[in-house]
């Protein structure tokens, strides 16, 4: 423990050295050595809150499947990933604001490498569908740029693989692109996408309605969203990469332009022979009757 807390301290001092100099407006040309300005009543501080942090049930955690590791906080905006056999930290992410508590999910994994997962999971089923797709190299690959491109499928698409590929065939997704299926009832033949595509319906599953108890319950596949794409392309500038406070794990990005599709109540939307290009696009479908 008392390494632990040697190492996490000394990225503490750090970050109130790096705060000292800044507030004070340091000339480096009078520093030439470029030592820093310690505020000691601030480490006093910062050592105390930081020791009450790692005794505390939120402080360091250790990794769950591999105890060579920890997660930490600090007061530089930084949750840290740590390695006790080299004594230093492997993996970091900047969180823009003072970490008061960090933990490992059951297994181990951090989101980031949770997406990539979830990523290579399309990549492996949509490659066996005719589709052209870059393929995940490992994690390490894309700790500083993000992910190649960012796929979510729903699963009510289909409970196995089986069945989600019959609705996927043929075209190519390029590296960058962002696609986006909340809907269970759609097919996909032929579409080259480069850029974002978005399809979203109201009623995934099916319909609600409220029963004679006054419970709100579903009609499985009653009233469904249901869309259609075929031989078409989608062009535009898609997620904006190089914003660094894009959360991709969340999928909350800034874009450029997209192409959305709404699917409202039991709406449907066909698209054959069509180019959607350069354009932030949002179509509202509405229920037919």
């Amino acid at each position: 423990m008392g390494c632990l807390f040697l190492m996490l301290l000394m990225v503490n001092i750090a970050a109130i050295s790096q705060q000292a100099s800044e507030s004070t407006g340091e000339d480096k040309s009078s520093n030439p050595l470029e030592w820093k300005s310690f505020d000691m009543c601030a480490i006093v501080s910062a050592t105390e809150d930081l020791f009450k942090f790692i005794l505390s049930d939120k402080g360091l955690r250790f990794n769950p499947v591999d105890d060579r590791y920890f997660i930490s906080g600090s007061l530089d905006a930084k949750v840290h990933i740590w390695s006790i056999p080299d004594r230093q930290v492997v993996d970091w992410n900047d969180l823009h604001e003072m970490v008061t508590a960090a933990c490992y999910t059951p297994d181990g994994q951090t989101p980031e490498g949770s997406l990539l997962d979830i990523i290579r999971n399309a990549y492996d089923l949509l490659s066996h569908c005719d589709i052209k797709i870059p393929k995940i190299e490992g994690n390490d690959k894309y700790v500083d740029s993000g992910p190649p491109y960012l796929i979510f499928l729903h699963p009510a698409l289909g409970p196995l693989w089986e069945v989600t590929r019959q609705k996927f065939h043929g075209g190519s997704i390029s590296k960058g692109s962002e696609l986006q299926i909340e809907v269970a009832e759609f097919s996909w033949r032929n579409v080259q996408l480069h850029g974002s595509l978005i399809v979203v319906a109201e009623n995934i599953l099916g319909s609600t309605r409220i029963n004679e108890n006054g419970e709100l319950k579903l009609r499985y596949a009653h009233r469904c969203g249901r869309c259609k794409l075929q031989n078409i392309k989608v062009l535009n500038e898609g997620i904006d990469w190089t914003l660094g406070n894009n959360t991709y794990w969340k999928h909350d990005v800034q874009r450029f332009e997209a192409l959305k599709v709404i699917l409202h109540g039991n709406a449907e939307f066909e698209a054959t022979d069509i180019v959607f290009q350069n354009k932030v696009q949002e179509l509202h479908k509405s229920s037919t009757e």
